[in-house]
């Protein structure tokens, strides 16, 4: 069976061990910042699915059947996992350039499928929607594991998790308040349009960027790898 070597310091006293550990490494920091906006769009945009998603459904069938409701849960979740598998073999930059554009693309059509209260159209865009969550996600927890030394990988990793789960809970608790004053579907417009700015600014920045790297960086070659030039034309 194979294993993964376990490269971690060895540090007496366990206690200490269980203190989290929270930080960001200084060759991350500036990707960190570009990121960041993408890692709120996408778990913001999760925690509108998961907490208002099923009522707006509902609103739109006009009905109280729950199973209806976590449908649109599904769909979301289910186009997160088929996305995150699709591209799995892209270039991280790529990936969440791809997965904002698409996450971008599903916001505006859940909005629009409101508008026109159509059922249909907001589980068609839970699942658009999710086909660009777990790239966006997925390509940014990517692009920051290898920047850090393997003794400071847990603490950007937790980082990233921090940022995510606050974007995810305190964002949905702002929107569950801002309902009592504005109503169900105000406030989901606003929620969506916020969202999609965010996301909207991290594709600009991670193509920008990517295109830097693509002009600054030569393709380097794997050792032992063969290179086969084709002949000369005379």
């Amino acid at each position: 069976m194979p294993t993964v070597p376990d490269v971690s310091v060895r540090t007496p006293g366990w206690l200490g061990s269980l203190r989290p550990r929270v930080g960001i490494p200084p060759g991350a920091r500036s990707l960190f910042a570009q990121l960041t906006p993408s890692l709120i769009a996408a778990w913001a945009m999760s925690g509108l699915y998961l907490s208002l998603g099923p009522s707006l459904v509902l609103s739109l069938l006009h009905s109280s059947n729950h199973f209806a409701g976590g449908l649109v849960i599904v769909a979301f979740a289910g186009g997160a996992a088929i996305g995150s598998l699709l591209v799995r073999a892209l270039d991280t930059r790529l990936t969440v350039i791809i997965g904002s554009v698409v996450l971008t693309l599903g916001v505006g059509v859940s909005l629009l499928a409101i508008m026109m209260a159509s059922a249909a159209g907001s589980y068609a865009a839970a699942a658009l929607t999710g086909l660009g969550f777990g790239p966006a996600f997925s390509g940014s927890f990517r692009s920051f594991a290898p920047l850090a030394p393997p003794d400071k990988r847990s603490s950007l990793l937790s980082s990233v998790f921090v940022v995510s789960y606050l974007a995810f809970g305190v964002v949905v608790l702002v929107a569950g308040v801002a309902i009592t004053s504005y109503g169900l579907f105000d406030t989901t417009y606003g929620y969506g349009l916020v969202v999609m700015a965010f996301a909207a600014l991290t594709t600009i920045e991670a193509y920008r960027s990517h295109g830097r790297t693509r002009t600054a960086v030569q393709p380097s070659r794997e050792p032992n790898q063969v290179v086969l030039i084709p002949p000369l034309k005379s």
